[in-house]
Protein backbone atom coordinates (compact mmCIF):
# COMPACT_ATOMS: atom_id res chain seq x y z
CA UNK A 1 0.00 0.00 0.00
CA UNK A 2 1.25 3.15 -1.35
CA UNK A 3 2.56 5.63 1.83
CA UNK A 4 -0.18 7.97 1.35
CA UNK A 5 -3.46 5.65 1.28
CA UNK A 6 -1.41 4.59 4.42
CA UNK A 7 -1.60 8.19 6.25
CA UNK A 8 -4.96 8.92 4.40
CA UNK A 9 -6.05 5.24 5.88
CA UNK A 10 -4.81 6.46 9.65
CA UNK A 11 -6.13 9.79 9.44
CA UNK A 12 -9.59 8.40 8.74
CA UNK A 13 -9.48 5.85 11.44
CA UNK A 14 -8.02 8.69 13.93
CA UNK A 15 -11.29 11.27 12.72
CA UNK A 16 -13.55 8.59 13.89
CA UNK A 17 -12.19 7.86 17.09
CA UNK A 18 -12.29 11.41 17.53
CA UNK A 19 -15.27 11.64 16.52
CA UNK A 20 -16.85 9.03 18.73
CA UNK A 21 -15.10 10.53 21.91
CA UNK A 22 -16.50 13.81 21.23
CA UNK A 23 -20.46 12.43 20.70
CA UNK A 24 -19.71 10.57 24.03
CA UNK A 25 -18.76 13.73 25.67
CA UNK A 26 -21.26 16.12 23.78
CA UNK A 27 -24.09 13.23 25.05
CA UNK A 28 -22.75 13.20 28.91
CA UNK A 29 -22.51 16.83 28.63
CA UNK A 30 -25.28 17.18 27.34
CA UNK A 31 -27.58 15.64 29.91
CA UNK A 32 -26.33 17.88 32.88
CA UNK A 33 -26.39 21.62 30.78
CA UNK A 34 -28.57 23.77 32.69
CA UNK A 35 -27.33 26.95 30.49
CA UNK A 36 -28.42 29.41 33.03
CA UNK A 37 -27.19 27.50 36.09
CA UNK A 38 -23.55 26.26 34.07
CA UNK A 39 -22.20 28.79 31.80
CA UNK A 40 -19.26 27.16 32.08
CA UNK A 41 -20.60 23.84 30.75
CA UNK A 42 -22.44 25.16 28.19
CA UNK A 43 -19.42 26.89 26.68
CA UNK A 44 -17.45 23.37 26.68
CA UNK A 45 -20.54 21.49 25.27
CA UNK A 46 -20.81 24.49 22.33
CA UNK A 47 -16.71 23.77 21.63
CA UNK A 48 -17.76 20.57 21.45
CA UNK A 49 -20.54 21.19 18.24
CA UNK A 50 -17.44 23.41 17.04
CA UNK A 51 -15.14 20.29 16.91
CA UNK A 52 -18.06 17.71 15.83
CA UNK A 53 -18.97 20.33 12.95
CA UNK A 54 -15.01 20.66 11.83
CA UNK A 55 -14.65 16.95 11.78
CA UNK A 56 -17.99 17.27 9.31
CA UNK A 57 -16.78 19.45 7.25
CA UNK A 58 -13.04 18.03 7.11
CA UNK A 59 -11.20 20.56 8.43
CA UNK A 60 -10.83 19.50 11.93
CA UNK A 61 -7.12 20.03 13.46
CA UNK A 62 -6.38 23.17 11.43
CA UNK A 63 -5.73 26.41 12.87
CA UNK A 64 -9.06 28.84 12.75
CA UNK A 65 -6.52 31.49 12.44
CA UNK A 66 -3.59 30.41 10.00
CA UNK A 67 -5.41 27.47 8.89
CA UNK A 68 -2.47 25.71 9.33
CA UNK A 69 -2.18 21.75 11.08
CA UNK A 70 -2.52 22.18 14.95
CA UNK A 71 0.59 20.44 16.82
CA UNK A 72 -0.52 16.98 16.94
CA UNK A 73 0.44 16.49 20.61
CA UNK A 74 -1.91 18.71 21.71
CA UNK A 75 -4.73 17.48 19.18
CA UNK A 76 -4.07 14.00 21.08
CA UNK A 77 -4.33 15.89 24.72
CA UNK A 78 -7.45 18.01 23.70
CA UNK A 79 -9.58 17.74 20.85
CA UNK A 80 -11.27 20.69 20.89
CA UNK A 81 -8.03 23.30 20.02
CA UNK A 82 -8.56 24.90 17.27
CA UNK A 83 -5.51 27.27 17.41
CA UNK A 84 -1.91 26.79 16.66
CA UNK A 85 1.06 27.45 19.31
CA UNK A 86 2.12 30.40 16.79
CA UNK A 87 -1.46 32.39 16.49
CA UNK A 88 -1.93 32.21 20.54
CA UNK A 89 -1.98 35.47 22.16
CA UNK A 90 0.48 36.34 24.95
CA UNK A 91 -2.09 35.52 27.47
CA UNK A 92 -2.95 32.12 26.03
CA UNK A 93 1.05 31.71 25.92
CA UNK A 94 1.13 32.41 29.37
CA UNK A 95 -1.48 30.33 30.16
CA UNK A 96 -0.24 27.63 28.08
CA UNK A 97 2.99 27.87 30.12
CA UNK A 98 1.70 28.12 33.71
CA UNK A 99 -0.02 24.61 32.52
CA UNK A 100 2.87 23.07 31.33
CA UNK A 101 5.08 24.34 34.51
CA UNK A 102 2.23 22.46 36.67
CA UNK A 103 2.37 19.44 34.41
CA UNK A 104 6.38 19.11 35.02
CA UNK A 105 6.20 19.89 38.50
CA UNK A 106 3.11 16.63 39.27
CA UNK A 107 5.13 14.73 36.49
CA UNK A 108 8.14 15.07 38.75
CA UNK A 109 6.63 13.95 42.11
CA UNK A 110 5.52 10.58 40.43
CA UNK A 111 9.13 10.24 40.19
CA UNK A 112 10.99 7.47 42.47
CA UNK A 113 14.61 8.78 43.83
CA UNK A 114 17.57 9.35 41.72
CA UNK A 115 18.83 6.60 43.85
CA UNK A 116 16.78 3.64 45.78
CA UNK A 117 18.49 0.91 48.17
CA UNK A 118 15.61 -2.44 48.74
CA UNK A 119 17.10 -5.35 50.63
CA UNK A 120 19.85 -6.09 48.63
CA UNK A 121 19.38 -3.82 45.28
CA UNK A 122 20.68 -0.68 44.62
CA UNK A 123 18.52 1.35 41.85
CA UNK A 124 19.33 4.35 40.20
CA UNK A 125 17.45 6.51 37.24
CA UNK A 126 18.09 9.19 34.80
CA UNK A 127 14.37 11.14 33.67
CA UNK A 128 15.16 13.56 31.22
CA UNK A 129 12.35 14.86 29.05
CA UNK A 130 12.79 16.55 25.86
CA UNK A 131 10.24 19.21 26.79
CA UNK A 132 8.84 20.56 29.52
CA UNK A 133 6.81 16.79 30.59
CA UNK A 134 7.48 12.97 29.43
CA UNK A 135 6.44 10.49 28.27
CA UNK A 136 8.72 7.68 30.19
CA UNK A 137 7.93 5.98 32.82
CA UNK A 138 9.88 5.13 35.36
CA UNK A 139 9.01 3.40 38.87
CA UNK A 140 10.01 1.42 42.17
CA UNK A 141 6.73 -0.17 44.25
CA UNK A 142 7.58 -2.03 47.49
CA UNK A 143 3.71 -3.86 48.03
CA UNK A 144 2.31 -4.21 51.25
CA UNK A 145 2.87 -7.46 51.74
CA UNK A 146 6.18 -6.23 51.16
CA UNK A 147 7.22 -9.41 48.75
CA UNK A 148 9.81 -8.15 46.03
CA UNK A 149 9.99 -4.79 45.53
CA UNK A 150 8.59 -4.22 41.71
CA UNK A 151 10.29 -1.66 39.65
CA UNK A 152 8.48 -0.50 36.44
CA UNK A 153 9.98 1.33 33.42
CA UNK A 154 8.63 2.03 30.01
CA UNK A 155 7.41 4.71 26.86
CA UNK A 156 4.59 5.63 25.62
CA UNK A 157 4.17 6.24 22.02
CA UNK A 158 4.16 9.73 21.16
CA UNK A 159 5.66 12.53 22.83
CA UNK A 160 4.74 15.35 24.76
CA UNK A 161 1.89 16.16 26.29
CA UNK A 162 -0.26 13.40 25.20
CA UNK A 163 2.10 10.61 25.76
CA UNK A 164 2.65 12.25 29.28
CA UNK A 165 -0.96 12.06 30.04
CA UNK A 166 -1.41 8.53 29.10
CA UNK A 167 2.52 7.91 31.23
CA UNK A 168 0.12 9.26 34.49
CA UNK A 169 -2.36 7.52 33.47
CA UNK A 170 -0.06 4.25 32.97
CA UNK A 171 1.55 4.93 36.50
CA UNK A 172 -2.16 5.64 38.40
CA UNK A 173 -3.15 1.90 36.77
CA UNK A 174 -0.43 0.25 38.11
CA UNK A 175 0.15 1.53 41.04
CA UNK A 176 -3.12 0.12 42.07
CA UNK A 177 -3.22 -3.13 40.21
CA UNK A 178 -0.16 -3.78 42.28
CA UNK A 179 -1.81 -3.11 45.71
CA UNK A 180 -3.70 -6.64 44.78
CA UNK A 181 -0.60 -8.45 44.67
CA UNK A 182 -1.21 -10.35 41.50
CA UNK A 183 0.94 -12.14 39.77
CA UNK A 184 3.16 -10.54 37.00
CA UNK A 185 1.40 -11.61 33.87
CA UNK A 186 -2.38 -11.41 35.80
CA UNK A 187 -0.34 -7.38 36.24
CA UNK A 188 0.26 -7.22 32.83
CA UNK A 189 -2.90 -8.44 31.59
CA UNK A 190 -5.13 -6.11 33.59
CA UNK A 191 -2.92 -3.37 33.22
CA UNK A 192 -3.19 -3.83 28.66
CA UNK A 193 -7.14 -4.07 29.22
CA UNK A 194 -7.51 -1.48 31.54
CA UNK A 195 -4.81 0.99 28.93
CA UNK A 196 -7.13 -0.32 26.03
CA UNK A 197 -10.13 0.60 27.73
CA UNK A 198 -9.57 4.06 28.73
CA UNK A 199 -7.36 5.59 25.60
CA UNK A 200 -7.66 6.12 22.17
CA UNK A 201 -6.31 3.38 19.75
CA UNK A 202 -3.32 5.33 19.26
CA UNK A 203 -2.44 5.47 22.65
CA UNK A 204 -0.25 2.00 24.15
CA UNK A 205 3.12 2.14 25.53
CA UNK A 206 5.92 -0.54 25.67
CA UNK A 207 6.24 -1.63 29.65
CA UNK A 208 8.55 -3.74 31.52
CA UNK A 209 7.84 -4.78 35.41
CA UNK A 210 10.23 -7.26 37.70
CA UNK A 211 9.84 -8.71 40.83
CA UNK A 212 12.99 -8.22 42.86
CA UNK A 213 13.90 -11.25 45.39
CA UNK A 214 15.80 -10.74 48.06
CA UNK A 215 17.68 -13.66 47.40
CA UNK A 216 18.96 -12.00 43.96
CA UNK A 217 16.01 -13.84 42.05
CA UNK A 218 13.90 -11.54 39.50
CA UNK A 219 11.22 -12.02 37.59
CA UNK A 220 10.33 -9.91 34.57
CA UNK A 221 7.61 -9.39 32.20
CA UNK A 222 8.75 -7.12 29.13
CA UNK A 223 5.72 -5.59 27.10
CA UNK A 224 7.25 -4.63 24.07
CA UNK A 225 9.79 -2.69 25.32
CA UNK A 226 14.15 -2.95 24.07
CA UNK A 227 15.39 -5.91 25.92
CA UNK A 228 17.05 -4.91 29.20
CA UNK A 229 20.94 -6.13 29.35
CA UNK A 230 22.15 -8.36 32.38
CA UNK A 231 25.45 -6.55 32.94
CA UNK A 232 28.46 -9.07 34.42
CA UNK A 233 31.95 -9.48 34.38
CA UNK A 234 32.00 -11.56 30.77
CA UNK A 235 29.59 -8.97 28.89
CA UNK A 236 26.16 -8.14 28.90
CA UNK A 237 22.90 -10.65 28.41
CA UNK A 238 19.99 -9.02 26.69
CA UNK A 239 16.57 -10.64 28.26
CA UNK A 240 14.01 -11.10 25.05
CA UNK A 241 10.28 -9.97 24.57
CA UNK A 242 7.70 -11.78 26.42
CA UNK A 243 5.10 -9.82 25.11
CA UNK A 244 3.26 -7.04 22.82
CA UNK A 245 3.18 -3.28 24.46
CA UNK A 246 -0.19 -2.20 26.82
CA UNK A 247 -3.05 -0.98 25.57
CA UNK A 248 -2.42 -2.11 21.81
CA UNK A 249 -4.44 -5.43 21.19
CA UNK A 250 -6.88 -6.56 23.69
CA UNK A 251 -7.10 -10.36 25.19
CA UNK A 252 -3.29 -10.88 24.93
CA UNK A 253 -1.55 -12.62 27.39
CA UNK A 254 2.02 -11.97 28.62
CA UNK A 255 5.03 -14.22 29.81
CA UNK A 256 7.52 -13.69 32.24
CA UNK A 257 11.08 -14.49 32.43
CA UNK A 258 12.90 -15.94 35.74
CA UNK A 259 16.33 -15.66 36.36
CA UNK A 260 18.84 -14.88 39.16
CA UNK A 261 21.46 -11.67 39.68
CA UNK A 262 24.71 -12.57 41.13
CA UNK A 263 26.23 -10.25 43.32
CA UNK A 264 27.53 -7.47 41.32
CA UNK A 265 25.65 -7.73 38.64
CA UNK A 266 23.37 -4.82 36.67
CA UNK A 267 20.46 -4.70 35.23
CA UNK A 268 19.44 -2.02 32.32
CA UNK A 269 17.24 -0.69 30.94
CA UNK A 270 16.82 2.24 28.88
CA UNK A 271 14.51 3.96 26.33
CA UNK A 272 15.59 4.63 22.86
CA UNK A 273 15.85 8.01 23.23
CA UNK A 274 19.42 6.47 24.41
CA UNK A 275 20.07 3.88 21.54
CA UNK A 276 18.19 5.67 18.89
CA UNK A 277 19.82 8.75 19.90
CA UNK A 278 21.47 10.26 15.82
CA UNK A 279 24.42 12.60 15.90
CA UNK A 280 24.92 15.05 13.06
CA UNK A 281 25.47 12.70 10.70
CA UNK A 282 22.53 10.67 11.32
CA UNK A 283 24.20 7.74 12.70
CA UNK A 284 22.25 6.18 16.14
CA UNK A 285 23.94 5.82 19.30
CA UNK A 286 23.05 1.98 18.65
CA UNK A 287 22.32 -1.01 21.48
CA UNK A 288 25.60 -2.86 20.81
CA UNK A 289 27.04 0.94 22.33
CA UNK A 290 25.03 0.97 25.23
CA UNK A 291 25.80 -2.39 26.09
CA UNK A 292 29.66 -2.03 25.48
CA UNK A 293 29.51 1.25 27.50
CA UNK A 294 27.91 -0.86 30.46
CA UNK A 295 30.07 -3.64 29.83
CA UNK A 296 32.95 -1.55 30.56
CA UNK A 297 32.19 -0.56 34.07
CA UNK A 298 30.06 -3.67 34.86
CA UNK A 299 31.11 -3.63 38.67
CA UNK A 300 30.47 0.39 39.32
CA UNK A 301 27.50 1.08 41.32
CA UNK A 302 24.47 1.87 39.74
CA UNK A 303 24.49 5.77 39.52
CA UNK A 304 28.01 6.00 38.45
CA UNK A 305 26.96 3.76 35.61
CA UNK A 306 24.32 5.79 34.25
CA UNK A 307 26.32 8.60 34.53
CA UNK A 308 29.06 6.64 32.25
CA UNK A 309 25.96 6.01 29.57
CA UNK A 310 25.03 9.78 29.98
CA UNK A 311 28.56 11.25 29.35
CA UNK A 312 29.01 8.86 26.17
CA UNK A 313 25.96 9.96 24.39
CA UNK A 314 27.21 13.46 24.76
CA UNK A 315 30.14 13.27 24.01
CA UNK A 316 28.89 10.84 20.79
CA UNK A 317 26.29 14.01 19.93
CA UNK A 318 28.74 16.12 19.68
CA UNK A 319 26.15 19.00 20.28
CA UNK A 320 23.85 17.95 18.50
CA UNK A 321 20.24 18.36 19.87
CA UNK A 322 18.43 15.59 21.57
CA UNK A 323 15.25 14.63 19.48
CA UNK A 324 13.73 12.41 22.32
CA UNK A 325 12.63 11.79 25.95
CA UNK A 326 15.81 9.71 27.93
CA UNK A 327 14.68 7.43 30.50
CA UNK A 328 17.50 5.12 31.98
CA UNK A 329 17.19 2.63 35.10
CA UNK A 330 20.30 0.13 36.59
CA UNK A 331 19.44 -2.33 39.17
CA UNK A 332 22.38 -3.63 40.90
CA UNK A 333 22.26 -6.32 42.94
CA UNK A 334 25.06 -5.43 46.46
Amino acid sequence: MPATEILNRDRQINDHLIRDHLVQRRQRLAAVVDPPRHPDLTRLLLSVDSALERLAQGDWGACAVCHEPVESDRLLADPLVSVCLGCLTPEQRRALEHDLETAARIQAALLPPPRVERSGWEIARVYEPLGTVSGDYVDVVEPADGEGTLIAFGDVAGKGVAAAMVMSQLHALLRSLIRLELPLPELMERTNALLLASTTASSYATLVVARLGDDGALEIANGGHLPPLVVHAEGVRPLPITGVPVGLLPEVRFQTLETRMEPGETLLLFTDGLSEAPDAAGSEFGPRRVGATAARHHGAAAPAMLATLRNDLDAFLSGSPRVDDLSLMAVRRR
